[in-house]
């Protein structure tokens, strides 16, 4: 329910986007609604714009006045207002939700520490119970420096290890092996004690490993929390903020083509794009409402970064389909344009909720047979 909760209202958040850009803009507002029709009732009228509550209980929409070509005549109708000013409402919805993600971002990073990587350190965070680490007394925070072979007889025959895939590598060719591992910690943060010891590892044989093991029988830490002075938190999240909204636009656009791909070639779409039937199910599967209110920031965040690389695409009936009609109209003239816009974004739309309806019914199918 929480998850659903969150899904409307940053639908919600990206048509009052729309709204304020139009308000700001002077364009009639003819309709606000909350979830979509049929209309259950209108709950007020402010600055000329109906608030209306509607019986489909998601989201939510805003109807402009002479939002379509040919709808009106009139200079002040939306469909004839001049490019840039439809562009500023259209890309506001987007707009607001990659805001949303980023200050959304900014905030679990300013209160829950900004995660740094650990690639470059091979630390331990956790170790099976009678597994070899187990045996030769490896502990979580634990740092690996290092390989020795037992017979010897000086440090310099150290095989140094820097790195989680370095450690990887070399257990995965030298399994069924006995070795000395050199450590150090307990480590804190990003901060290790000076102090080092040796241990005797056995490496297991791929046929001695549990399925849900390794080797070793060690789980690596990847990342440690960084804290640093409270009046530089804010600034410091918002920064890692950005830059995360950054890389997931980048990893996002990334899937998406890889979905258009599987497509156009005829594979299918993959099992795992979800609808909000899926979303919801798989954030409840994996308890995010249950795993405090950070996470449930960091998960609006991402929804909320979603919304807006979504919108932003040129797929007609979309904000980044009509974006770039009103684009075209530069080149082939507004006339031409006109002709086809209809045809074009009723066809999207008609495109994309088909899609919708088909993802959503695997989603529940999907659901049914997990059970």
């Amino acid at each position: 329910m929480v998850v659903l909760i969150i899904l409307s209202l940053l639908v919600i958040l990206h048509e009052i986007g729309h709204l304020a850009a139009a308000w700001w803009l002077k364009l009639r507002v003819e309709e606000f609604g909350l979830g979509y029709p049929p209309r259950a009732r209108k709950l007020f009228t402010w600055k000329g714009t109906d608030f209306t509550l509607n019986w489909i209980p998601f989201g939510g929409f805003v109807r402009l006045w002479g939002e379509e070509a040919g709808d009106e005549n009139s200079s002040q109708a939306f469909a004839r207002r001049p490019v840039w000013q439809r562009l500023i409402v259209m890309l506001a919805g987007p707009g607001i939700n990659f805001l949303a993600a980023l200050i959304l971002f900014g905030l679990v990073f300013s209160i829950g520490g900004l995660p740094r990587s650990l690639k470059e350190i091979p630390r331990v965070n956790s170790v099976v119970v009678d597994s070899p680490a187990a045996q030769a007394g490896i502990l979580p925070h634990d740092n690996l420096v290092g390989f020795l072979p037992t017979t010897a007889s000086s440090a310099a025959e150290l095989i140094s290890v820097t790195k989680i895939s370095q450690v990887q590598e070399f257990v995965q060719a030298h399994r069924g092996e006995t070795w000395t591992v050199k450590l150090q910690g307990p480590c804190q943060k990003l901060e290790c004690t000076a102090d080092f010891r040796e241990a005797t590892l056995y490496l297991r044989t791929a046929a001695e490993t549990p399925s849900d093991q390794g080797a070793m029988g060690i789980a690596f830490r990847e990342y440690e929390l960084e804290f640093f002075p409270w009046y530089q938190m804010p600034f410091r999240g918002m920064w890692f903020g950005l830059q995360q909204t950054i890389e997931l636009t980048g990893l996002m656009l990334g899937e998406l083509r890889t979905i258009v791909v599987k497509l156009v070639s005829g594979q299918g779409v993959s099992s795992s794009v979800a609808g909000p039937i899926g979303i919801v199910h798989q954030a409840e599967q994996t308890g995010i409402a249950r795993g405090g209110w950070l996470t449930l920031l960091n998960f609006a965040a991402v929804i909320s970064l979603n919304l807006a690389v979504m919108n932003i695409l040129p797929i007609p009936a979309l904000d980044g389909g009509r974006a770039t009609l009103a684009l075209a109209e530069l080149v082939v003239g507004k006339r031409r344009v006109d002709r086809v816009e209809g045809y074009v974004n009723y066809g999207g739309f008609i495109l994309l909720l088909s899609l919708l309806v088909l993802i959503s019914f695997r989603d529940v199918w999907q659901i049914w047979i997990s059970r």
